[in-house]
């Protein structure tokens, strides 16, 4: 008897366990849903072309932080890479149909967050999404570089890739997405840029990615210096062998983000800046 007792008090906190861990995975669903979502990044100062853009993760990245006070700034480039000559050109209207000819875009966002230890605060979030998916499926990179006076307090990456249930015809059904975040980097320089590597894989039929970093000015007078702080993300694209690096250059000054290099790779970039004068200090 006591055995059974035992075993139905187990049960009944399992189900209490259970119905607790459902009912927050309810609760933060209901918090990130889309409409509430496009509220908050409206209310920032993002348009609604713009939210358009972003993926999924970003839209939340930006919009979860009630400390976020408002966009500085917002940019978005579309790149082509043509895997058989190994040359990148900027996209302009129609990207090209040819085989080896992959398409992605990348978006890099620059938020104010007032301050931290009394110094500017802000946070990047940098994504990318391939319109077409290369052939030449290795190890991609993805980076996010700063100018000289910031100070990165944390970062994060996570990608999604799109897989079929099955296919027919070219068509892909039931699709369903895989996400993997990325605590640790493969380079990272507090004072200059961080990146990640992540392996695109054969099957899948798309793949974006979200990298964020709060970012503070712990050298105001470097910042004061120039009238725009520079910002950048970086996409590497490796194709033949699997031999991608990442690196982290060195600072370049007041108002100019870090190289990134990718080992030799082909690599895309997407720049944005903010008013230094606008901040709080």
């Amino acid at each position: 008897m006591k055995k059974v007792l035992i075993l139905v008090f187990v049960l009944l906190v399992s189900f209490t366990t259970s119905a607790l861990a459902s009912s927050v995975e309810n609760s933060d669903s209901k918090k990130w849903n889309e409409k509430q979502v496009n509220k908050r990044l409206l209310q920032l100062g993002l348009t609604e072309e713009q939210i358009g853009y972003l993926n999924w993760e970003s839209k939340v990245e930006i919009a979860k932080d009630k400390e976020a006070k408002k966009v500085l700034n917002f940019s978005r480039k579309a790149y082509s890479f043509d895997e058989e000559t190994g040359e990148v050109s900027e996209a302009t209207g129609e990207f090209s149909t040819m085989a080896l000819v992959d398409d992605i875009y990348l978006n890099t966002v620059a938020i104010d967050y007032g301050q931290s230890n009394g110094h500017p605060y802000i946070k990047i979030v940098g994504d990318y999404n391939w319109s077409k998916m290369p052939f030449y499926r290795l190890q991609d990179g993805f980076a996010l570089s700063w100018s000289e006076g910031w100070y990165a307090k944390s970062w994060g990456f996570t990608n999604k890739q799109k897989y079929c249930s099955w296919t027919s015809g070219g068509t892909c059904y039931d699709p369903y997405w895989k996400s993997t975040s990325h605590s640790t980097p493969y380079d990272q320089d507090r004072l200059a840029g961080v990146g990640w590597k992540y392996d695109i894989t054969g099957n899948a039929w798309d793949a974006t990615g979200t990298a964020y970093v709060y970012l503070e000015a712990n050298d105001e007078s470097k910042v004061k210096s120039t009238t725009y702080s520079g910002f950048a993300s970086w996409y590497g694209h490796d194709k033949w062998q699997s031999d991608l690096g990442i690196s982290i250059g060195l600072p370049k000054g007041a108002g100019i983000a870090a190289g990134v290099s990718f080992g030799g790779e082909e690599y895309v970039k997407d720049s944005t800046s903010i008013y230094n004068p606008g901040l709080t200090y």
